[in-house]
């Protein structure tokens, strides 16, 4: 790895700059760059056949370029590496695409580069990068909070330190409640027809039971009244202890 020193004035102050780069990283990130083309190609090609048949959904020119977008979004590259166009629907509905080899070199010649500004001026160039390098333990976190698998922090809405505690604290424990409701579930042998991802499904199963608020000529006080529940429904209501009578949810 090779590094530049120098300083500049930014944000109103003296900051040491260190720019690196490591061959090695490099070439990595064009090798999976390459790849994750080769895959947006690959999705490309579908998408072509399916506008070129007139597929329901598949008609409209700027839904596919979202989708396009979306794509590259998920595999975190920019939506410029192609170029998509679209010819007169009112002859035969045509799609095309190319690759853009300038974007390509431009987003290769940043591989291995990096830019680390800092104030501590004492520190030596060594250790500034050591120190960097080391702040992989921080984006693991970062990456297992934004997980849907683990604690799914996003998005974040604030930025003090306060209020960004309470919002993962209240990510963590509303977790912690979906696994006991699962817990629950599977202590009543329900787990096995909710599948595998059996808290969602539990939330997606509940949240289709609807309820209505009728308030009656001459009533002094309106009443809630629930749908009838579903078979599963009815199950999951048992298991946590409830019961359905007359049009409400009661406590065992």
């Amino acid at each position: 790895m090779s590094a530049f020193r120098t300083k500049l004035d930014l944000w109103g102050k003296e900051r040491t700059i260190v720019v690196t780069h490591n061959p090695v990283n490099a070439r990595k990130k064009s090798y999976s760059l390459a790849q994750k083309l080769e895959s947006v190609r690959e999705v490309l090609l579908e998408f072509r056949k399916n506008y070129r048949e007139s597929k329901v959904q598949w008609r409209d020119s700027d839904a596919i370029e979202q989708r396009y977008v979306r794509l590259c979004g998920r595999l975190h590259i920019a939506p410029q590496h192609y170029v998509l166009d679209f010819g007169d629907r009112r002859s035969a509905p045509e799609m095309s695409f190319r690759k853009d080899d300038s974007q390509v070199k431009k987003t290769e010649a940043f591989h291995g580069r990096n830019i680390i500004v800092t104030d501590n001026h004492d520190w030596s160039t060594e250790e500034i990068v050591q120190l960097t390098l080391d702040r992989y333990f921080v984006e693991k976190q970062f990456r297992a909070s934004k997980s849907p698998h683990h604690v799914n922090m996003n998005p974040f809405f604030h930025w003090t330190d306060g209020k960004l505690r309470c919002q993962i604290l209240m990510c963590v424990m509303s977790l912690t409640a979906l696994r006991l409701l699962e817990i629950e579930i599977e202590k009543s042998g329900l787990h096995t027809r909710l599948g595998s991802q059996s808290g969602r499904a539990i939330l997606e199963e509940m949240q289709a039971l609807n309820s209505v608020v009728i308030w009656s000529k001459g009533a002094a006080a309106p009443t809630v009244r629930v749908e009838d529940p579903t078979g599963l429904q009815h199950e999951i209501l048992k298991a946590l202890g409830y019961r359905f009578e007359n049009g409400s949810v009661l406590q065992v």
